[in-house]
Formats: C-alpha cells, structure tokens, sequence
C-alpha cells in the first residue's frame, strides 16, 4: 500500500502500520481520525474497564484538535452496554465531547432505566455477492444494526429542547396517529405522538421507512402528559 501512484485523488501516499493496538505510544498523533471497529467486543473482551479507560484516554489525547473519535461495536449485550458505560464515563469526566449518537451528555437513561441496548437500525440494499453467500444461510442481512460512539477532543454542542431526539425504538403506527420513542435532548426518553389527520400519503410513508437511531426534531412538540408530546410532521436528519 505504500506510494500511491500520485495522479489517484487527492494525490496521497497510503503507509500501512501493524503496532500493538492497546499500546497507544506507538500511535503518536495528532490524527484527524481514529477508527476502532470491533476492538471492545473482541481484542478488549477480556481486559479491566481501567485498562479500557486508560486506553481510551490516551487514545483520545492523540486526536488532532479538531479530530474525530470514533468507536463502532456490533449489537451484543456485553459490548453495546461497554459502549453505554464508556459514554457516561467520559462526560462525567469531561474526557472528550459526544458528538453522536446522543442529543446530550447527561447520564444514558437507557442504561439507568435497564431499557434495553442502544443501538441503530439502518436498512439498505445487500451487494450481489452478499445475496449469494446468504442463499443457504437464511440470514436476515436486510438491516444494518450497531452501536456506535462520536467523540471529538473539543466541539461546540448546540442547545436543544426535548423537540430534538434520536429514535431509540421502532417506529409505531396505531389508529389515527404514529408513536416514536426518542431519547431527547434533555437527557429523557419520550413519546411522541403524530396525528395521521393532517399528514398526506407521502409523509405517511416516509414515517413508515424510519430506521431506529434516526435523529428527529419536532419542533413544534407539545406536552401532552408527563414524558408524552404531540407534534406535526419531524424534521429528520438534524445536525
């Protein structure tokens, strides 16, 4: 992999490194991005959370000062709460700032409230090639499911209401309205409530195609009980 040929964009020499992974002396930074895929879940599966946590601390320390952290893990219990924890761990300690998946830095209600495991859903389009090898295991490789972690060294978090969250169940169609449930940006989970009457064949069908893990802004949320809005049309893909 090493020197590119130089007329491949951007004109970029590629350097292929094979240090120790949990020795982050031989990863010096500043580096714009560090990518950890499956490292929690398999090289991590047997180390202390402090050998994790000071990992993870030094890890971020090599960011570049606008860097990006991030940790992707598949869903399994033991890894997606590992991830759940490590979160909560570096807002408490002021370590690094979330930046994805969640709409705030207070403690994960789903990992207080024992609410199941924080992941998203994502549909697409398998490849061909996976298609084939999946004719005999019956698989359901439909959705993409994973829990992941955004992290950056410094970042301005906007201030949001409880209108903006992130979808953190199925989307739910009952008689005469759609239900979400939304870990908001006040650091709660909540329901929110769209009323059919008002929305055209096209919303309804998009409302019915949203992934868990989406992040939505109802602006115009109303509360209707302790923990319950009721909103128009969201807004997705929010920032």
């Amino acid at each position: 992999f090493n020197d590119l040929k130089p007329q491949l964009w951007p004109q970029a020499g590629l350097t292929v490194h094979q240090p120790d992974l949990l020795q982050s002396s031989a990863l010096p930074g500043p580096w714009d991005l560090i990518l950890v895929s499956y490292v929690l879940n398999e090289v991590c599966m047997t180390r202390s959370d402090e050998e994790v946590r000071g990992w993870l601390r030094a890890m971020t320390a090599n960011l570049a000062e606008n860097g990006l952290f991030l940790i992707c893990e598949p869903v399994v219990k033991a890894s997606t709460e590992r991830v759940e924890k490590i979160r909560d761990w570096m807002a408490a300690e002021n370590i690094a700032q979330i930046l994805a998946p969640c709409q705030h830095a207070k403690p994960c209600p789903m990992l207080s409230q024992k609410m199941g495991w924080c992941h998203d859903v994502r549909s697409w389009r398998p490849p061909e090639s996976l298609m084939f090898l999946n004719r005999k295991l019956f698989h359901a490789i439909e959705v993409l499911k994973f829990s992941f972690l955004a992290l950056a060294r410094n970042a301005a978090v906007p201030m949001k209401g409880p209108g903006c969250a992130r979808l953190v169940a199925p989307v739910m169609e009952r008689k005469g309205l759609f239900e979400m449930k939304g870990c908001a940006a006040d650091g709660q989970i909540h329901l929110y409530e769209v009323l059919t009457r008002n929305l055209s064949r096209e919303e309804k069908a998009s409302l019915r195609h949203v992934d868990r893990g989406e992040v939505v802004d109802f602006k115009d949320a109303q509360a209707i009980k302790s923990g319950a809005f009721r909103a128009t049309m969201p807004r997705f893909g929010v920032d």
